[in-house]
């Protein structure tokens, strides 16, 4: 039988509320984010530092909620920990650890910053953020930057295991600029919303710039119904946009593909609503 699709709100006014692993959180959730944390320490055992990307076909998967908690995993486990939001585009970590904290990323790769110290929140003894920061007009040159490559580089002496999230990897580029830097990438797929094609496109991209993708996660599992293996195949907002994909040699990946759109943040929607 048929399932009604998931309706995700990928909007500014997405809720976050009981999202993050606390005392409170449901046995089977913690148990999830523990195995995964296990399966991620032991891939990786022989390697100081590894640094993980979390990411989705699109937006609304849940890959920044999935990649806070496994920084909060890890950090609960006595691992020094780093979460690092490279989404510069729509970011939001600081709604999901409701941090009102200035400056990030953008400020220190583009040299408004000083220093990382000056923008890291500490969320506890453990875990470390840095946060987005302002949305940049330029985030994939800042992501690509020798300033970016250094402040990884730096880190690793610091920390034992960096967790980045990332923006959609169908959408935009930016996994692949990062790619070098990564020991691998986690692949975050809604049940009932994703699109598998997006999926298998999304992974062909990055093994295209030699990234690695170390496993998969299945977000939103309905237990009543099943497993979860149907998938989105149904327009993605901001259709009108789809001609300026610059991944439209991908359409081959599926019949869908006239509704891919690239990663575009709230300020641009809005600017071009104004228009």
């Amino acid at each position: 039988s048929k399932h009604k699709k998931n309706k995700i709100n990928v909007g500014r006014n997405r809720d976050y509320t009981g999202k993050l692993l606390c005392k409170s959180t449901p046995f089977a959730v913690s148990e999830a984010f523990n195995t995964l944390r296990t399966n991620l320490c032991y891939s990786t055992a022989a390697e100081r530092c590894p640094v993980f990307a979390i990411t989705s076909d699109f937006s609304g998967a849940g890959k920044s909620v999935i990649s806070a908690n496994v920084a909060l995993s890890l950090s609960m486990l006595g691992k020094k920990t780093l979460l690092l939001e490279c989404d510069l585009r729509r970011p939001e970590l600081a709604k999901i650890f409701s941090a009102d904290h200035k400056g990030g990323l953008s400020e220190l790769l583009s040299g408004n910053a000083a220093n990382a110290d000056e923008v890291i929140y500490k969320h506890d003894k453990n875990l470390d953020i840095i946060f987005s920061g302002r949305i940049p007009p330029n985030p994939s040159e800042l992501l690509g930057s020798e300033m970016m490559r250094d402040l990884v580089a730096a880190s690793k002496d610091k920390y034992e295991f960096i967790i980045i999230d990332t923006p959609p990897a169908f959408e935009v580029s930016d996994v692949g600029v990062i790619s070098h830097l990564l020991t691998g990438t986690v692949m975050v797929a809604r049940s009932n919303y994703s699109d598998v094609d997006a999926i298998g496109a999304s992974e062909e991209l990055i093994k295209g710039v030699s990234g690695r993708i170390i496993g998969y996660v299945i977000n939103g599992v309905d237990l009543k119904i099943g497993s979860g293996h149907y998938y989105r195949k149904s327009k993605y907002g901001y259709s009108k946009y789809y001609r300026y994909s610059k991944y439209a040699k991908y359409a081959k990946y599926s019949r869908y593909a006239r509704y891919y759109t690239p990663y575009r943040s709230e300020n641009q929607d809005e600017e071009q609503a104004a228009n």
